[in-house]
């Protein structure tokens, strides 16, 4: 059996006014070198979006390739499965136009089908959904000739020690950019036909934030262990690479082996990037990964406001993390502040938020993602019990227009409960202005 890997080109995403994800810089796919570096047949990956392919251009490749089975994904890597598009309008066209031209088992991975699998089968008419965590997915469909249906992984995190080293020597590496969210970094990471690799230390988070999706996969905190991590940095070193990404949830939870991750970067020379969780840094810890090699750090403070950081899961000292944050900006040369906006009538109502009058708009609403505790508050309240990844589109568009215009019934109504065009074009034309 031959199966296709693939990564859809998101530079074709059309729909405005949605998240910050739908064209990220263009990073490995990790889940698809896991899956192929375990997988026991004939396979081959297709990263149509760090190629940025036409739909036409990708589909002659795969037929010339004549798999047996496809496997798209509907995330543009695993970072991106607890933020994704909202919308599977890229996955859904470049899987049919698979299924029509190719005629092979079509497999879909991601967290859309994690969520709501049936909405996902209907949009993209595959064949299998995988839920949960998708490394071993693959072998396990082919193992067990199961060729129809949704295969029900989310009671099955992923043991990170079992993982193989990713298949990346199959990627095209100088296609990948180095993954970082503001153009300050740019001058910390001088690029001389390097490469630049996302990586995983660890998966998961002990956590429980109001707003985060990962029910049913990337939950339960993982690691790697220090031989597998010290394999993928000597191979970056090997290549002439110079600055790593790593996508972990939490990147700064202590630990010894994290010590000794830092130890190994150090050693090596390079430079890397991570996201971690304020309040639980030490300024030990700071001081540490500025001298392995941290350019640039990436934080979670999502909100200042002490009441909606308790109710948020974050219950934390303020003042002890933004003391810890201006730390952090003495010492690593890049430092990008997560805010989220909570300020909306709807997530007062019904998280029981105090109003802030004086709270600064960060033009980054909160998504209630199908899954997670405030998505499922927000969708109880509007009665919404299917379709409710399209709802979160709708309602995204509606948290911006009521910053805009404020309050407004007819539109609200418009904007989440009319014919979708009439309610996108509504969107449109009210946050074109």
């Amino acid at each position: 059996m031959k199966v296709a890997l693939i990564n859809p080109n998101w530079n074709l995403h059309e729909i405005k006014y949605t998240t910050t994800s739908v064209k990220p810089p263009k990073s490995i796919p990790l889940e698809l070198t896991y899956i192929d570096a375990s997988i026991s047949q004939e396979s081959r990956i297709f990263d149509a979006y760090a190629r940025n392919q036409t739909i036409d251009e990708l589909i002659q490749d795969i037929e010339d390739y004549d798999p047996d089975m496809t496997v798209l994904e509907t995330a543009p890597t695993y970072l991106f499965w607890r933020c994704p598009p909202l919308d599977l309008s890229v996955p859904s066209i470049t899987s049919k136009a698979i299924k029509q031209s190719v005629g092979s088992v079509s497999v879909i991975i991601g967290p859309h089908g994690t969520t709501d699998p049936m909405w996902t089968k209907e949009q993209t008419k595959a064949d299998v959904i995988v839920r949960g965590e998708s490394d071993f997915s693959i072998n396990a469909l082919i193992e067990g000739n199961y060729f129809k249906g949704i295969l029900d992984l989310r009671n099955a995190p992923v043991n990170l020690q079992k993982l193989p080293f990713p298949s990346f020597k199959k990627l095209n590496l100088s296609l990948y950019e180095p993954h970082a969210w503001i153009p300050e970094i740019e001058k910390h990471l001088v690029n001389e036909g390097n490469i630049n690799l996302a990586l995983e230390f660890s998966r998961g988070c002990p956590f429980t934030c109001g707003y985060c999706l990962k029910d049913g996969f990337r939950e339960k905190f993982r690691t790697k262990n220090s031989s597998q991590i010290e394999k993928e940095l000597d191979f970056v070193v090997d290549n002439k690479g110079s600055y790593v990404y790593f996508i972990d949830e939490i990147f700064n939870k202590p630990s010894k082996v994290l010590n000794l991750l830092l130890k190994q970067l150090k050693d090596r020379s390079l430079k890397f990037g991570n996201m971690s969780r304020p309040d639980i840094m030490t300024y030990e810890m700071i001081d540490k990964m500025a001298d392995s090699g941290c350019v640039y750090i990436e934080y979670g403070l999502e909100t200042s406001n002490p009441s909606t950081s308790k109710i948020m899961g974050k219950n934390v000292n303020q003042q002890k993390v933004r003391d810890l944050i201006e730390y952090t900006k003495e010492k690593i040369p890049v430092v990008n502040v997560f805010h989220l906006d909570f300020q909306s009538s709807d997530y007062i109502d019904i998280l029981n938020l105090e109003q802030d009058q004086n709270v600064e708009w960060h033009n980054r609403p909160i998504i209630p993602y199908p899954g997670t505790p405030i998505g499922e508050k927000l969708f109880e309240h509007y009665g919404v019990n299917k379709n409710k990844w399209e709802f979160a589109l709708r309602y995204v568009w509606w948290l911006q227009i009521e910053h805009s215009i404020g309050q407004n019934k007819n539109i609200r109504d418009t904007v989440l409960f009319s014919d979708y065009s009439r309610a996108k074009s509504t969107a449109y034309q009210i946050l074109s202005k």
